[in-house]
């Protein structure tokens, strides 16, 4: 069965697991079983066995021991873990307002078993919870894929290519002035004009695959989320990426080890059917976005819209709105196969000094500043979404506080080319200086273990000394 059809399959079920928690709440409310309703912030705690019929709202869930985990009604907040035999107390926290139905341990199962509706009801939860279950396990199942060569463990240096991506981009702005400029390295400058705003891009990745003659027909999938801030190197435009989340661990590798991206684990989660997206780090929300029904446009006006947007100043607007306006229609067109022009995206591609494992501050011996054209061809669709909303998680660690300006949708196939060195951080007084603290350590050493060596040596003598008498 394809992706589209296990889409599909998804999509029925949960319409028939809506129609059916609303059909239980109406017959829960007319029995006289109490709402239960937590506002946004509000935390509740479920103890072993009991359970939370949500029909409506969006929550932030953390079994004591278990993995957290964020669910969005219809859903049974407390079914998986009393299936698998966990019992251990379930900590609800209510992202948006959440309201529902609380049941005390086996309290559901004997209605269950009381009406025909219910034990429907409960049969259509355990189904979906099976289906999400099948969806993650097939996605992990696809992470174990890997591009080495063949006989041993060495990187395949691509090119990397990607069918049908979803790309959800968010323009922000921010109030702290300083944030972006902490985050750029030397040389990286911002654009006259541009107000403090960055991107964040959600991106669903497909049939990744490698086009180099050893890889063979290996493919995988990742969800990824990265911030970029609108920038511009050696006088050339793009963006810096300062970090970014995807899920995958040959998506980490691939991208550190080739290209230096600053890649960490994170869990995105991407649901264009249900209108929302999230951010995990740590089983910690970072951020969550619900929107509106999308509103499709063209390419060029979508990209007008994207730069518009970006400037508060309404000259600068019009002016970057007529360049990318006459850029698009000059390069992007039908006959040209649907390409954008290469995007640069600016790393900082660091390695640290193993042989300085002491040092207070990390010591680098590789630090360069890299350009990364991204490939976007077959664009296939662009879309606006209206009424995004915005929230960061309790815990966000590492954006700023932030507005949603614009959110839009693409979907398109991409591919990563060849990486271009741009400037070196160490100059030869930095190399130099990095040989002599090698040196010195070395020395230092060489030192300790020859005087462990000499007092080892004095030990043993004195042993054989008192043995001869």
């Amino acid at each position: 069965m394809s992706e589209k059809q296990h889409n599909a399959k998804r999509r029925d079920r949960l319409e028939r697991l809506v129609e059916l928690v609303k059909e239980a709440a109406v017959r829960l409310e007319a029995a006289g079983h109490e709402r239960v309703c937590l506002e946004p912030g509000a935390i509740a705690v479920l103890q072993p066995g009991e359970m939370l019929l949500v029909d409506d709202g969006f929550f932030h869930m953390q079994p004591v021991g278990g993995d957290a985990r964020t669910a969005r009604a219809p859903v049974m907040a407390g079914l998986l873990e009393e299936a698998v035999g966990l019992p251990t107390p379930v900590q609800i926290e209510a992202l948006k307002t959440t309201r529902g139905f609380r049941f005390a341990p086996d309290a559901f199962y004997a209605l269950s078993k009381k009406e025909e509706f219910f034990r429907r009801l409960l049969y259509a939860l355990y189904e979906f919870e099976l289906a999400t279950l099948d969806v993650e396990n097939r996605a992990y199942r696809k992470h174990l894929h890997d591009f080495y060569a063949p006989g041993g463990a060495a990187l395949l240096p691509g090119p990397y290519v990607a069918d049908d991506v979803q790309l959800v981009g968010m323009l922000m702005e921010t109030d702290d002035r300083c944030w972006a400029k902490r985050l750029l390295p030397p040389g990286v400058w911002r654009p006259p004009g541009l107000r403090n705003n960055y991107l964040i891009v959600m991106a669903h990745f497909r049939n990744v695959t490698c086009k180099h003659p050893l890889a063979g027909e290996v493919s995988f999938d990742y969800r990824e989320t990265t911030v970029f801030i609108p920038s511009v190197a050696g006088f050339r435009p793009g963006a810096f990426a300062p970090i970014l989340f995807p899920d995958n661990a040959m998506a980490i590798t691939l991208g550190r080890e080739i290209y230096g991206f600053p890649k960490r684990f994170g869990r995105t989660q991407l649901d264009l059917d249900r209108r929302y997206a999230e951010l995990e780090v740590d089983d910690k929300l970072e951020f969550w976005c619900e929107w509106g029904e999308e509103q499709p446009l063209p390419t060029p006006q979508y990209v007008d819209k994207f730069v518009e947007a970006a400037y508060g100043d309404r000259w600068w607007a019009d002016k970057a709105g007529d360049v990318a306006g006459w850029f698009f229609h000059r390069l992007f067109s039908p006959d040209r196969g649907n390409t954008w022009p290469a995007a640069s995206v600016f790393v900082r591609k660091q390695l640290p000094d193993v042989a300085l494992p002491c040092e207070k501050d990390l010591v680098y011996e590789r630090d360069n500043l890299v350009r990364v054209p991204f490939d976007v061809s077959d664009v296939k669709s662009c879309a606006l979404l209206p009424e995004l909303r915005f929230e960061p998680g309790r815990h966000a660690t590492f954006l700023p506080q932030s507005r949603c300006l614009l959110a839009g949708h693409v979907s398109a196939d991409m591919g990563f080319g060849v990486r271009q060195e741009l400037h070196d951080f160490l100059g030869p007084l930095d190399h130099a200086r990095l040989v002599q603290r090698k040196v010195k350590r070395t020395a230092q050493r060489t030192v300790s273990r020859t005087h462990g060596m000499v007092q080892l040596t004095g030990d043993l003598l004195k042993d054989a000394c008192k043995k001869l008498g």
